[in-house]
């Protein structure tokens, strides 16, 4: 990006009934920083292994409270 902030991303489809309905999440919001490495836009990069590791960690969480 050319310049640092966030996007509101609305992902839409159509139904059945022929009208366009927000897919569950969104919108979602996405952000864009300078400092950011290039290699963590990838799908394999650092940002997404750290996002797949705090989401597990929640699970495991609602898991363990569940369990309670």
């Amino acid at each position: 990006m050319e310049q640092e902030g966030d996007v509101e991303i609305q992902i839409n489809f159509e139904d059945d009934k022929g009208r366009m309905v927000p897919i569950r999440g969104s919108p979602y919001t996405a952000s864009f920083n300078s400092k950011a490495k290039a290699q963590d836009n990838q799908m394999t990069g650092g940002a997404m292994t750290k996002y797949i590791q705090r989401e597990l960690d929640k699970m495991l969480l609602d898991l363990v409270e569940t369990k309670k």
